[in-house]
């Protein structure tokens, strides 16, 4: 099991740009989309390819920014 601590920035000024992570997660994302898509036989059914593309779709989405 793993765990985090929080980060906290405070004080005058401070800015934090998550550019470089969303476009890292976009990647990987759009990565996983490719693999689902290319992979004829990655999943049993249809709709279960469907589902999993529709969760990385949202996913991309999330991270677009």
């Amino acid at each position: 099991m793993a765990h985090t601590s929080p980060v906290f920035l405070s004080g005058e000024k401070q800015t934090w740009d998550a550019a470089e992570d969303r476009a890292y997660f976009r990647k990987w994302i759009d990565d996983l989309i490719v693999d689902t898509e290319a992979d004829p036989k990655r999943f049993a059914k249809v709709g279960q390819k469907d589902e999993i593309l529709s969760i990385y779709k949202r996913a991309r989405e999330h991270y677009q920014g």
